[in-house]
């Protein structure tokens, strides 16, 4: 592994793993690879398996390689190609309405900005279906196959919230 990884590489990928929701004990895989790297140590035995495990998660996050804010990211690129598996999900959640185009179109730049972003668009727009959208995309990637995705949605009021309830039930 010491061959393959630099101690600021696991670092680098452990702040990615955090913006992603990655489990904990992932991220402190991924810090303390990189520690024992950084020091010019050898990574112990016992850490190699949650490593591995790791750097699968963050291999199987749609566009992961794209999305870093260091554009052709090198260290994202090789998590991508090294440790990506294209293994479909049991229960795939599959958004049944088609997005606008302004939408589909939102959706690339969100997913070129890492994940991130706000939308504005006026009441009626499509944004509960957008937000549908990144979530589907999201708990069919195979990083969050053992279920661990979770979402928070926040609305402002209870009558909002059981739109919200009605909606993620008829379209996912």
């Amino acid at each position: 592994m010491k061959e393959k990884w630099e101690g600021w590489h696991l670092h680098h990928l452990a702040r990615r793993a955090k913006i992603f929701g990655i489990e904990k004990k992932f991220i402190n895989a991924l810090e303390k690879a990189g520690w024992y790297l950084t020091k010019g140590k050898n990574i112990p035995f016992s850490l190699l398996t949650a490593l591995e495990k790791s750097l699968e998660r963050l291999g199987n996050i749609k566009d992961f390689d794209k999305t870093c804010e260091k554009k052709k990211c090198p260290i994202c690129k090789k998590v991508k190609v090294e440790y990506f598996s294209d293994t479909n999900k049991e229960n795939p959640l599959e958004l049944n309405v088609e997005l606008y185009r302004w939408q589909k179109e939102a959706k690339k730049v969100w997913w070129a900005n890492n994940g991130r972003g706000i939308i504005k668009v006026v009441t009626g727009a499509g944004k509960t279906i957008f937000a549908f959208s990144l979530i589907s995309d999201l708990y069919n990637s195979t990083a969050y196959k053992d279920g661990v995705l979770k979402t928070i949605i926040v609305v402002p009021t209870s009558a909002l919230l059981d739109q919200w309830l009605v909606s993620l039930m008829e379209k996912l």
